[in-house]
């Protein structure tokens, strides 16, 4: 018997990509779709709808409306969305939020040492390594938990793209920023490794964007993280430009302390992490 191809959708990040946003701000029309969307709760998929939990926070959403909007609109089949995500965490081995805001240990340098107790989401250098963070692994338990589901239910899970929103932690640290772009590589190769499917895009969003209200003195290296963040869009034409992703501009969107979004931004945001995924006509 031929397993039926569903497509599969993963999110991931930190507190941008778990949201801040407030569900009584979501309509009916938002949270109305063309195509039925399914959401991943940790024990199995459930229709996307306001009471679904996509956030620490009952009553808080991120991006995934406005993902699943966007998506479904053209995707003329059932979409599948897995999230993970975890508020004020890095992707640089070298962070360990002992103590959130100046927890980065630079003294450890080795990726190859990294132990999986530390609280980041660095990828680790290979499957089975023990050098990623555990918050990394906890995102690939949902994932391959998610994915395996399907799979018992006759289903054959085809992951269309990636979606990371994060970085704001490692805008904190100067060498952190500055290998951003090299983490994401590793973090996109990582996954497909851990998921067991590759051909799929990475897209990711451009973390801190001009607005009011911006602490320079917690993220001092945000201007570093989004130069590092351009050049690893795959059109940019750097070296260190990343085949197969794209990066999505986060200017213009409202924030409500200069880093988080107020709830309309975060649905718009999803729109716009979704355009570089939905189907071609």
């Amino acid at each position: 018997m031929v397993s039926s191809a569903v497509s599969v959708y993963l999110l991931g990040g930190q507190s941008n990509m778990e949201g801040q946003g407030d569900k009584s701000s979501l309509t009916a029309a938002q949270t109305t779709y063309d195509n039925p969307v399914k959401y991943w709760n940790g024990s199995s998929f459930e229709n996307l709808t306001t009471s679904t939990i996509t956030s620490s926070t009952a009553n808080r959403f991120g991006p995934e409306y406005g993902f699943a909007k966007e998506v479904s609109a053209s995707a003329g089949e059932t979409i599948y969305i897995i999230k993970y995500a975890y508020s004020g965490r890095g992707l640089d081995y070298r962070w360990n939020n002992v103590n959130h805001n100046q927890d980065f240990n630079s003294p450890v340098r080795d990726p190859n040492v990294n132990p999986a107790s530390y609280d980041n989401f660095y990828p680790g250098l290979s499957s089975g390594h023990g050098s990623s963070g555990s918050r990394y692994n906890q995102m690939i338990n949902a994932y391959t938990a998610g994915l395996a589901s399907l799979a018992n239910a006759g289903l054959a899970p085809d992951v269309k793209g990636f979606i990371w929103m994060q970085g704001e932690q490692d805008s904190k640290n100067a060498l952190s920023a500055e290998a951003y772009s090299d983490n994401l590589s590793l973090l996109y190769s990582r996954v497909g490794e851990d998921v067991g499917d590759s051909a799929f895009d990475l897209t990711f969003g451009k973390v801190l964007p001009d607005a009011p209200g911006f602490d320079n003195t917690r993220f001092g290296s945000r201007d570093a993280i989004r130069e590092d963040m351009e050049e690893a869009d795959e059109g940019s034409g750097h070296p260190d430009a990343i085949a197969g992703a794209t990066l999505i501009d986060t200017d213009g969107l409202i924030t409500t302390d200069g880093v988080h979004f107020n709830s309309a931004s975060y649905f718009e945001l999803g729109q716009r992490l979704a355009q570089n995924t939905v189907p071609e006509p």
